[in-house]
């Protein structure tokens, strides 16, 4: 069959139209980015440290389906760095120290996303934060403790149910 006219593809793009998509790049590659930690768990080790703190550092990210997704992967890091914990050997020594440096930084980003945050965003916070608490319990230092007790008490008194429930679900994780 035929497949158009080639002069519908020579209109020139305005510019402002790639921006308006370049999130579902972002995103995707995000998605690759937590597929790789899910799936590659013993090689990424060795790029853990700059991987943490590029994602904490896009926290900021100005697209709400692009700053889930930087969420999701954040944590799909904490979840793979938890399951080595078993293995001490592994993760003592520079990874520990960096998310021992990274923690208030990722504490603080956290905070101030869920004040601006959308549902979304909160919801993928609170599933972020939950598990913080559950892979990094031993290295979350008492300073960082009201910060994140303030999160949940924030989100406790949400109107949605969803987010109240995970809330009061990260308070119990820090008893």
């Amino acid at each position: 069959g035929d497949w158009g006219d080639e002069a519908d593809y020579d209109v020139p793009m305005d510019n402002n139209a790639g921006d308006d998509n370049s999130w579902k790049v972002r995103r995707a590659a995000l998605r690759v980015l937590r597929a790789f930690i899910s799936s590659q768990s013993d090689h990424f080790t060795s790029r853990a440290t700059a991987l943490l703190q590029s994602l904490t550092d896009r926290f900021k990210e100005r697209d709400e389906n692009a700053k889930v997704e930087v969420l999701r992967a954040a944590c799909a890091l904490f979840e793979e760095s938890c399951r080595h914990l078993t293995d001490k050997s592994r993760l003592q020594g520079a990874f520990d120290q960096a998310i021992v440096r990274q923690l208030p930084a990722i504490v603080e980003n956290c905070h101030l996303q869920w004040k601006i945050g959308t549902l979304p965003t909160q919801r993928a916070l609170l599933v972020l934060l939950k598990q913080l608490i559950v892979s990094m319990y031993s290295l979350i230092a008492t300073n960082l403790l009201p910060a994140i007790v303030q999160i949940a008490l924030d989100g406790a008194s949400s109107s949605d149910a969803a987010v109240r429930t995970d809330c009061l679900s990260a308070l119990l994780l820090l008893l």
